[in-house]
């Protein structure tokens, strides 16, 4: 089974906001409370009053929330502009998934990722997200797809691909 697939910019940008929204952000409000939690204490020079503990944890959480909020926003702002549009990352490419694995062919590669290296499939409204990495994936956009029914054809095939290799 193969699809033709063209990457843009603003599909790299939606990848990493969907990345952050659903591997991240879990990780970072933990931090955020702990850090909330635990700051007040150093700056309260040994004495320990349960009101102005209360207030500088709110303080320090709404800092970091605030200060997190302003990196991250600028962060979606430049990554969509990282990519080199003669790389590979944006373009068109051809997906093809095989007996060995899943290739991905492009004018300026070729890769093959075994699907033992396959971490999860992952889809939101437009896409579809091949994890090979924590942080790497192949982008699908659902747009590439002639209908559903292609749609769920390629998805099941990956789904039993990676159902058959965890059961081994």
């Amino acid at each position: 089974m193969e699809i033709e697939i063209d990457i843009t910019r603003n599909d790299y940008a939606h990848f990493n906001k969907y990345y952050f929204l659903h591997k991240k952000l879990k990780r970072t409000l933990f931090l955020i409370f702990v850090s909330s939690l635990v700051f007040p204490f150093l700056v309260s020079e040994g004495s320990f009053n349960v009101s102005l503990y209360l207030r500088d944890a709110g303080f320090f959480a709404a800092f970091f929330i605030l200060f997190y909020t302003i990196i991250i926003l600028l962060t979606f702002k430049w990554i969509g502009r990282l990519p080199s549009k003669n790389g590979i990352i944006l373009g068109k490419k051809i997906i093809r998934l095989t007996e060995e694995g899943l290739v991905e062919e492009s004018e300026n590669s070729t890769t093959l990722h075994k699907w033992k290296a396959i971490k999860s499939l992952e889809s939101d409204k437009k896409y579809l997200f091949i994890f090979i990495d924590s942080i790497a994936a192949h982008i699908i956009p659902k747009r590439s797809f002639q209908n559903t029914a292609e749609e769920e054809a390629f998805t099941k095939e990956i789904a039993s691909r990676l159902q058959n290799i965890t059961t081994l």
